[in-house]
């Protein structure tokens, strides 16, 4: 009872104080504008400048756009990735910058912007459009899932699944990665850049050797099999965590920046 209370106490402490230091602030009121679900509405840039007057309208002082979903393919100027044109089988080319575009009305509307992209995903298994489906410079360096009846399956080729990930673990997906953020930060007067699906998969990615050979480097010593590492107790179940951190992210992590 007496740890409840402590706890309790500095809950509530953090928060007054928290409220107490961003009185008189304005408190930021975030819109999320999402790639795949707006790809057809916003095929013109009248549409956009009217959601985002809408969104200012209503009390909205900042936007979240996003600009590479999960196909891998992007809604910017890019030298490193191709531009994003179908989706679900609708097919769109646009001649003009998407992102510079929203960047400058919601300048005009005195907004601020966030821009976001998913990091490892590049694919999207369902209709198996997208980069890794297109590219075959990819094989090999997608996430291998672990599956319940123990055979090993290509992300790419389970349809249930999101997206289609790049492994994390590689230090050639981390570096292309890496490669994105830098192009638009470098490009693009943006306020802040969210790295959405930062992490890998689930709990079933990623069994592929890279991860392997990773792993037992990290610890200094073999791992035994796959299938056995998550039963070997509490502390080699913190260092899994820790290793999967380091490497990738773990699932349910978004992590973000402020430009």
């Amino acid at each position: 009872m007496l740890n409840k209370s402590i706890i309790s106490f500095f809950l509530l402490l953090f928060a007054t104080c928290s409220f107490a230091g961003n009185r008189g602030k304005e408190q930021p009121k975030y819109l999320w504008f999402d790639a795949e679900a707006n790809f057809e509405r916003f095929a013109s840039k009248d549409s956009i400048s009217y959601y985002l007057e809408k969104a200012k309208s209503v009390g909205f002082n900042q936007v979240v756009v996003d600009v590479k979903p999960i196909y891998g393919e992007v809604l910017y100027k890019s030298k490193i990735l191709p531009p994003l044109t179908t989706v679900n089988g609708k097919v769109i080319h646009r001649d003009w910058d998407y992102l510079q575009y929203f960047i400058n009305e919601a300048r005009r509307l005195g907004l601020k912007v966030t821009v976001s992209t998913a990091m490892f995903p590049s694919g999207h298994p369902a209709t198996r459009e997208g980069l890794v489906y297109d590219e075959s410079r990819w094989d090999g360096k997608t996430c291998l899932e672990y599956t319940p009846d123990g055979k090993m399956l290509d992300i790419r080729e389970d349809k249930k699944k999101v997206g289609a990930f790049l492994n994390p673990v590689r230090k050639d997906v981390r570096k292309f990665a890496l490669s994105i953020v830098r192009e638009i930060v470098k490009n693009y007067d943006v306020d802040a850049y969210a790295l959405d699906y930062c992490r890998y998969p689930g709990d079933d990615s990623d069994f592929s050797a890279d991860s392997r050979k990773a792993f037992e480097h990290y610890l200094g010593k073999k791992s035994g099999t796959f299938q056995t590492i998550f039963s070997l107790g509490m502390p080699m179940e913190r260092k899994i965590l820790v290793f999967i951190i380091k490497n990738g992210g773990h699932s349910g992590l978004m992590l973000s920046l402020v430009l």
